[in-house]
């Protein structure tokens, strides 16, 4: 399974299988997430069962990703 997603603006999602997601909910923010790089925030547990069903990913925000470190 894919664990991380990097969007075409370089910012990071850490993609949850759907038993991480359920514990997740409520602590913090989870969002589905869509080939075309947007999201949704998800609200209830029938909302991630029903995204991961039809073959969508779900995640938590990590953030852009800084390549000016060096």
């Amino acid at each position: 399974m894919k664990r991380v997603k990097i969007t075409s603006d370089n910012f990071v999602w850490h993609v949850l299988t759907e038993a991480e997601a359920k514990q997740a909910l409520g602590k913090v923010e989870v969002f589905a997430l869509y080939d075309d790089d947007s999201e949704s925030l998800i609200e209830s547990e029938a909302e991630i069962e029903t995204h991961i069903r039809r073959g969508g990913y779900v995640g938590i925000e990590v953030g852009f990703i800084d390549d000016n470190q060096n």
